[in-house]
């Protein structure tokens, strides 16, 4: 373990094994870091904090879960990355926590709000704004300066384009953007990473042209789809997901 001797570790905090921290940084008592996490210099840990093993906590970024008048708590997996100026609140006035699962990557003056709750393999660029009880998907991407309104779900594997503003569900495999966002079409490059094959592929293309070309909009098209058998767990998780929604971020067939 190799704590500067400027940095402000208190008294109660819990830190592993193989654990660095920089200078000008400052661990509260309630916090708990597992084995080889790494805080930065000038970096803020407060309230009740849990982090798994190998996080990175980059130079001024605050993990704050005493904010607002009612703390709460937040709990991170393993394998993360917060990069420069990063800011995660818990607490607010309503005391809602911050869940983050393993390998994400957070980059700098990203903004998660109290109530967020992010799965795993995330990545949101640059000054990425999350309201407050935002979920995002595991594999989601969120490109630069984007903003996603309070309540609002993004699904697994979805991407929104830089500076976007979404105000409504995001559903899985799809790719959004701009202001307000709009579907333009399935985000192809993440299944293809994602190694979906060709029968899933297929499926979800014909999900998408049938709800979100439609200028009667994803609700009308979703009612003629449910008739259908299809082979994909993947399209089924796609249909399951709108169907479980009742804001739907609107296809471009809609302008």
């Amino acid at each position: 373990m190799q704590i500067h001797p400027r940095a402000r570790v208190a008294e109660g905090a819990s830190l592993a094994a193989g654990c660095t921290v920089g200078p000008g940084a400052e661990i509260g008592p309630e916090v708990e870091l597992g084995r080889d996490c790494w805080i930065g210099p000038g970096a803020t840990l407060a309230g009740s904090i849990s982090l798994g093993a190998d996080n990175r906590v980059e130079s001024g970024a605050i993990l704050d879960a005493a904010a607002g008048s009612l703390p709460a708590d937040i709990t991170v997996g393993s394998g993360n990355i917060f990069r420069e100026y990063s800011l995660i609140r818990a607490g607010g006035s309503a005391g809602r926590s911050v869940q983050i699962g393993d390998d994400n990557f957070l980059m700098a003056y990203t903004v998660i709000n109290p109530g967020v709750s992010i799965a795993s393999g995330v990545k949101a660029a640059n000054a990425s704004c999350l309201k407050e009880g935002v979920g995002i998907g595991s594999g989601a991407f969120l490109a630069g300066m984007v903003v996603i309104d309070s309540g609002v779900r993004v699904g697994e594997l979805a991407m929104l384009g830089g500076h976007s503003h979404l105000t409504a569900d995001l559903p899985p495999f799809l790719l959004a953007d701009g202001v307000p966002a709009r579907v333009r079409t399935l985000n192809a490059v993440g299944l293809r990473r994602d190694d979906v094959g060709r029968t899933a592929f297929s499926e979800l293309k014909n999900i998408f042209r049938s709800c979100f070309r439609s200028p009667e909009g994803p609700d009308c098209g979703l009612e003629n789809l449910q008739k259908e058998s299809r082979e994909s767990g993947r399209a089924q998780q796609l249909m399951e997901f709108m169907a479980g929604s009742d804001n739907i971020c609107p296809g471009r067939g809609e302008e």
